[in-house]
């Protein structure tokens, strides 16, 4: 288990949900 990794991911995909919302 990588908590990390796993809260990088996170972060990455809630980034890029915030630029697409913030594009539409």
């Amino acid at each position: 288990v990588i908590p990390l990794r796993a809260n990088a991911h996170i972060h990455l995909i809630a980034a890029c949900g915030a630029a697409m919302g913030s594009l539409a």
